[in-house]
């Protein structure tokens, strides 16, 4: 488990203008995300099939996103919020990337902007994310966004 207290200045410099983000609600097509999302790496290991996917975009608590750079579409990110002892918790339930960008540290960016828009969105002020995950490249994440582990 990681967290992170947020303010306004720690995370001005989150959003890249580079990076364009679209809901799963903005694309609306179950059977098109499905089939990105089985074209992609995925970090936590996690199957979908298109009920889950239709699950995702009618529910209020999730946050779900294929990220673009210049139109071409770079991987994804499906997280959920939910509240525990009166605290927003950001889970992040799984980010996968096509094969071609996987070099290139997309990651931290959806990351960075899923909390952007969790901040800006639903007003979480403190992000707890736990996850799934054995890739050494999510931990490495975690301590670039100086999130604090505990266990």
């Amino acid at each position: 488990m990681y967290i992170k207290k947020l303010d306004k200045k720690a995370l001005n410099n989150w959003v890249s203008p580079e990076l364009k983000a679209l809901s799963f609600i903005e694309l609306k097509n179950p059977t098109e995300i499905l089939n990105f999302i089985n074209n992609c790496t995925n970090y936590c290991e996690i199957n979908y099939n298109k009920e889950k996917i239709e699950d995702i975009i009618y529910s209020n608590r999730y946050l779900a996103y294929i990220y673009y750079k210049n139109d071409n579409p770079l991987g994804f990110l499906i997280s959920d919020i939910s509240v525990k002892d009166n605290k927003k918790i950001l889970k992040i339930e799984n980010v996968g990337i096509l094969n071609k960008y996987i070099e290139k540290s997309h990651e931290l960016d959806f990351i960075k902007s899923i909390i952007f828009k969790a901040w800006e969105k639903k007003g979480i002020d403190k992000i707890i994310i736990t996850f799934k995950s054995t890739e050494n490249k999510m931990k490495e994440i975690m301590k670039d966004l100086e999130f604090r582990k505990e266990y």
